[in-house]
């Protein structure tokens, strides 16, 4: 008996599905399940038959959201809290989505989660927090996170863009906040080219995420209309000053005799932290960063202009980034049926002395 209860229950639909058989919005669908008047008979009585034929029963937390508002806006850093510290890149992200999201009368609630603990458990604790919506960051090739919160019926805004999902994808459809990665990249790996750098390699984030396979492609375009091949030259890892020093050993080993003694190496970091562990294993290395090589990093953040040579690095607006992510949760929230909105802003390459040219290197 037990055993046929827990198929039943596996089987029940969810808000998301009902919606779609009824061909109407999650919105609508929620609004018929807590009785509201905005909604005409005709598709009052579908979704309701539909209801009827497969026994759904509304989830608790999800009913307790649909009634009420909290006024608070979530967001979860799926890495620990000491990571979160020391990557400033989080630091501007969360100073746009608070600064956004007080000037709108909400506060921001933050958590973080360990690696190794499922996203469902960790949303689900966050949503019993009372939160109305959440905003996603660190968004992967495959996600299980957005299904989760689209058969939820959750109001969600990625940061990030999905990697052109297919129209009937769990993931097409929904609010995303980026910045150019593809082009910044490619400006990133043209700058080297033009500076006269033969050999150019990609220090790229790790390859699950879906900012990574972006940043290569733009790097891969560049080498390419230079008739370059950019096979072999992208080395992946975490997004940290460790993995920047330890990938960039791993490149001085392979290119070792070919180069001049690592001389007219040219390397394009996917973040400001992976640079500078780039610029100190050259460094030890004996190499002059900004004479006898190149980095050039991205992000922007504050430590890129201070570190010594300071960081040519492409900027990306985190502020705005994070503002504009906490402006669309808003607005969905406030305005379930609105269409979803992928805003792209552009990035910019900042030059500064850790890149030269060839030309002017004392050999």
């Amino acid at each position: 008996m037990g055993a046929r209860r827990a198929d039943r229950a596996r089987k029940r639909l969810t808000i998301a599905e009902i919606a779609a058989l009824a061909g109407v919005s999650t919105a609508t669908v929620s609004r018929v399940l807590n009785g509201k008047r905005d909604v005409s008979p005709e598709t009052r009585l579908k979704v309701q038959r539909i209801i009827a034929a497969h026994n759904y029963q509304p989830n608790a937390l999800a009913r307790s959201l649909s009634l009420r508002r909290t006024h608070n806006l979530g967001l979860i850093i799926p890495h620990t809290a000491e990571y979160l510290v020391s990557f400033p890149y989080f630091s501007e992200l969360i100073r746009g989505i608070s600064q956004r999201a007080n000037a709108a009368g909400y506060r921001l609630l933050l958590a973080t989660s360990s690696s190794e603990r499922s996203s469902e458990e960790t949303y689900g604790e966050v949503l019993r927090g009372a939160v109305d919506g959440l905003i996603v960051v660190d968004l992967k090739v495959q996600d299980e996170r957005l299904r989760w919160l689209r058969r939820e019926a959750v109001p969600f805004v990625l940061i990030g863009r999905p990697l052109e999902p297919e129209p009937s994808s769990e993931v097409a459809g929904v609010n995303c906040v980026d910045s150019d990665n593809v082009g910044g990249a490619y400006r990133a790996t043209r700058h080297l080219l033009e500076l006269g750098h033969e050999s150019i390699w990609l220090i790229n984030g790790p390859p699950e995420h879906a900012v990574s396979v972006y940043r290569e492609r733009g790097f891969r375009r560049a080498l390419e209309e230079a008739g370059r091949s950019a096979e072999g030259r992208v080395l992946a890892g975490p997004f940290t000053v460790e993995a920047g020093y330890e990938l960039t050993q791993t490149l001085l080993a392979r290119t070792r005799g070919r180069s001049r003694g690592g001389i007219g190496i040219g390397i394009v970091a996917a973040s400001d932290l992976q640079a500078c562990g780039a610029v100190l294993a050259l460094r030890e290395a004996g190499l002059r960063v900004g004479a006898d090589v190149s980095v050039v990093g991205f992000d922007d953040v504050p430590l890129a202009r201070a570190f010594d040579p300071p960081l040519t690095t492409v900027r990306q607006p985190i502020f705005e980034i994070g503002k504009e992510a906490a402006r669309l949760l808003i607005r969905q929230i406030e305005q379930p049926d609105a269409p979803p909105l992928q805003t792209v802003f552009p990035t910019e390459l900042i030059v500064r002395r850790s890149t030269r040219p060839l030309a002017h290197s004392d050999e």
